[in-house]
Order: C-alpha cells, then structure tokens, then sequence
C-alpha cells in the first residue's frame, strides 16, 4: 500500500478502545502490517524501524500460527523485519518462529516471491 495522504490515512486509522470490554482477559486487537492470501494460504508480514521490539501479545499471536501451521503446514508463513522504513533498507529478518538473521531487501523480495510461488502450486481453495 503507498501512502498518498499522510493526513488521510491518519484519520482513517481505527482507535480499538471502541471494542473495550469485548475479549476476555485484556485482550486487544493488534496490528498487521500486511497480509496476504493465496489459495488459502497466508503470508503475516509485520515490519519494525531499526531496534525496536515485537509485543509480547503479538509474539504470542505469531507462535499461535505456526502451531497451527506445524498442523496445517503451509497455512500461516510469518516474517518479520527490521530497518528503516523511509530509506526503505531492510537490516534483519526473522523467519517465525526462527531467530532474527541478518537480512536485506533483496532477501526480503526473494522470500515472499518464493513464497507467493509456492502459495500459488498448492493452492487449497
């Protein structure tokens, strides 16, 4: 997605306290930076700047996909990476539940284009 109004997708930006009181426990919806399907498989990708920490309940939220994908492999692929969004460099990437590697853009683009082929010969829908 490109951003062309900054102040536009600012104000489009949902405030999930509306939701209060819905979930048990402290429950609260997260952010995704992007997501994608392909014939019923699922790419979770999350971008982070440079040193800056995943959330414990998203962490949590990650290791629930790959539990499910370990029981419906290919289901749920998750990436996470590190850098710096406005040189659009990428420093780290993390394969979930994998430990972080160092990485650049380029890693970044093969992974989802062989993950977007894979996607498309094994399609479940």
């Amino acid at each position: 997605m490109t951003i062309r109004s900054i102040d536009r997708f600012v104000t489009s930006l949902w405030d999930w306290n509306i939701l209060a009181g819905c979930f048990p426990r402290t429950c609260r919806p997260t952010d995704i930076d992007g997501m994608v399907e392909i014939g019923g498989h699922y790419l979770v990708m999350e971008g982070k700047g440079r040193g800056v920490e995943i959330p414990v309940a998203q962490r949590r939220m990650f290791s629930s996909m790959a539990y499910h994908n370990r029981r419906l492999p290919g289901l749920f692929a998750v990436i996470v990476f590190w850098g710096v969004p406005e040189a659009r460099t990428v420093e780290q990437i993390q394969f979930w539940p994998s430990d972080p590697m160092p990485g650049n853009l380029d890693m970044l683009r093969d992974y989802v284009t062989a993950w977007a082929g894979f996607a498309e010969e094994h399609k479940w829908t």
